[in-house]
């Protein structure tokens, strides 16, 4: 049999050396093994990505544009650390955060909300209680929202949330606990982009740069359309029974989105760019 050598390109990675788990551990340790068998690798980087050098571990890096700053991404990850605490927290996880704000400056005992457009959307604890020695106390530790769970608006749901135990992770870095922070494990099934199943599913256009976004299949039953931000909320819910409907999502900020059609037992999701 002869050896056939190939060329091989792995794209939809935020780039080698992995900083953030899941896919971009896997792409890490996958391409290094198919350089080392002598195929020529190729790894698309996020231009964001610290590592600049043109390889790595004999697989070839190419550097991509990334507007992820303007337009986000969904399923993204971020980490958000307090200001002026980059080197403690490269030492702790052994990667680079993504943002600093003086806003986290705080304790496993306080609460947290997340808040949108003025509106809370989600919340870890209770604002009005001191965390030490509650059910969700997790100073010198972490807390971790379970997956397909959440946003909860402004309701604390302790049954949404895993904890690692308060004091794991006092004196020892990540990888050194026997209860190491989870990272980059959270998925959320109801916002997840799945192929389509919907016979003639159509959305147009898309990215949508007007007030407009229509929605055609082959059939004339009921469907439900929704559409969810990257946190998993709905923002725009809409029903019809024609074979396409154009509709107004002039209501809805720029963003990345992901939009889920129901008709009958079938659901097709897409994701979908506002300008």
């Amino acid at each position: 049999m002869t050896k056939v050598n190939l060329k091989i390109g792995i794209l939809g990675t935020r780039g080698i050396p992995n900083y953030h788990g899941g896919f971009e551990q896997f792409a890490q340790f996958f391409s290094v093994y198919l350089a080392k068998h002598n195929h020529e690798v190729y790894v698309y980087n996020s231009s964001k990505h610290p590592y600049l050098e043109k390889v790595f571990n004999d697989v070839n890096i190419l550097h991509c544009y990334d507007p992820e700053d303007k337009i986000g991404t969904a399923g993204q990850f971020i980490y958000l650390i307090g200001s002026n605490q980059t080197n403690k927290f490269n030492t702790f996880f052994g990667f680079t955060s993504d943002y600093e704000s003086g806003a986290m400056f705080i304790n496993g005992d306080d609460a947290i909300e997340l808040f949108e457009n003025g509106v809370v959307i989600d919340v870890h604890g209770d604002i009005d209680v001191d965390g030490t020695d509650e059910s969700w106390d997790s100073v010198d530790s972490w807390a971790y929202r379970v997956n397909s769970s959440g946003p909860d608006g402004s309701s604390f749901v302790l049954a949404n949330w895993t904890f690692g135990g308060t004091g794991q992770l006092d004196g020892a870095t990540n990888s050194e606990s026997t209860s190491p922070f989870p990272i980059g494990t959270y998925s959320n099934t109801t916002a997840g982009v799945r192929d389509n199943s919907i016979a003639g599913f159509s959305t147009y256009p898309n990215p949508v740069r007007g007030n407009t976004l229509t929605v055609t299949t082959s059939s004339t039953d009921i469907k439900t359309v929704n559409i969810f931000n990257v946190l998993g909320r709905k923002v725009f819910s809409q029903r019809f029974s024609s074979m396409n409907k154009t509709m107004n999502v002039s209501e809805i900020a720029s963003g990345v989105y992901i939009m889920k059609v129901s008709e009958g037992n079938n659901i097709a999701t897409k994701k979908l760019i506002i300008e």
